[in-house]
């Protein structure tokens, strides 16, 4: 009966919808088990981050921080010198990011006709935040959050995860301009 119970909650797991660009974050979930009797679970999503250390001082990084976005077809919604933090909080976009299928940068799922990141509509937080490390280097902190959903059909956006392709790219523009 336990199994039987694990793989209920896993299928619901599975199956569990994410916000839209409402908030630009997926919202939290609870699923109660067997009508709140056997407890309940709650499900909070999560972006993914990935660190990366530069030999730069903040100051050189930040100044290069928002042409590298742009190139690679993040437009720039936040931009905070204080908290050295720039990026989009959220916007909609299909098939493309800066000319590249979206299936290169995330992972979305599959049907028959090919990757649901090429032909969904994706909704992508990108952020980068700069902290300078003790040795006057910088340490950068890049965040991603894809959702996607059908566009002819109407759907709940589902989790998307990241190849960290996009997060590489990014790495190798901001090294190229500073050794300019």
């Amino acid at each position: 009966m336990r199994s039987l119970s694990v793989l209920i909650l896993a299928a619901m797991a599975a199956c569990a919808s994410v916000g839209g660009p409402e908030t630009g974050r997926p919202a939290a979930e609870t699923v109660r088990l067997n009508g709140g009797t056997a407890g309940s679970l709650t499900i909070s999503p999560s972006s993914s981050s990935a660190q990366h250390a530069l030999a730069y001082s903040v100051d050189q990084v930040w100044r290069v921080l928002p042409p590298v976005f742009e190139s690679m077809g993040i437009p720039i919604g936040v931009l905070d010198p204080a908290a050295h933090q720039a990026g989009n909080a959220g916007f909609k976009l299909r098939r493309q990011l800066g000319g590249t299928p979206l299936s290169r940068y995330f992972s979305c799922g599959q049907t028959q006709i090919g990757p649901n990141a090429d032909s969904y509509d994706v909704y992508l937080t990108a952020m980068a935040t700069l902290a300078p490390a003790p040795d006057g280097t910088t340490t950068m902190t890049t965040a991603m959050d894809a959702a996607a959903r059908p566009v002819s059909f109407s759907q709940d956006y589902t989790r998307c995860t990241t190849t960290g392709e996009l997060e590489a790219r990014i790495m190798t523009a901001i090294t190229k301009a500073l050794e300019k």
